[in-house]
């Protein structure tokens, strides 16, 4: 019986004793579980870096070039000198580096999780502040609203 391939990561599987092919699907396997179990990339907004490490992970973006340019979407991989790509299956997450915010696939691209941003309590309304950044001590819970506008509102026990 040959190897087959589960739906999910597509890895091997399913191999008779002592059949043949079965180190390199075992090399494969080994191979993209490291490049895909707890996904980290670089980013998912650059084209082919110039000086890439084995090991540097990246989604590739839309209007890549070079070899990246038909597997827009799939994740590249530096190993051994080369890159080598997987192609993600909707409800993959990675972390994006170069953003500081998880992304998501879905069932054609991948889209960015927003979330807010934990910051310092502001000292007042105007303090310097992006839309979305949140904080909060003791008392208030605080909302950047606009830039440099931030709302707070009071903080009280359960009664």
């Amino acid at each position: 019986m040959a190897a087959s391939n589960d739906p999910n990561l597509n890895l091997y599987h399913s191999w008779d004793f002592r059949e043949s092919g079965w180190k390199t699907g075992m090399d494969y396997n080994l191979k993209k579980l490291g490049a895909i179990v707890h996904l980290s990339v670089i980013s998912m907004d650059t084209d082919i870096p110039a000086s890439p490490s084995n090991g540097d992970r990246y989604i590739i973006p839309a209007g890549a070039t070079g070899d990246w340019s038909t597997h827009v979407g799939e994740i590249a991989v530096r190993v051994a000198g080369a890159w080598e790509y997987h192609a993600p299956a909707a409800g993959w997450r990675a972390w994006v580096q170069d953003q500081n915010a998880e992304a998501v696939r879905g069932p054609s691209s991948w889209e960015l999780i927003e979330r807010p941003q934990w910051v310092d309590p502001p000292a007042s309304a105007a303090d310097p502040g992006t839309p979305g950044q949140m904080a909060f001590d003791a008392g208030y819970l605080y909302l950047c609203v606009a830039a440099d506008t931030w709302m707070r509102a009071a903080v009280a026990t359960w009664s």
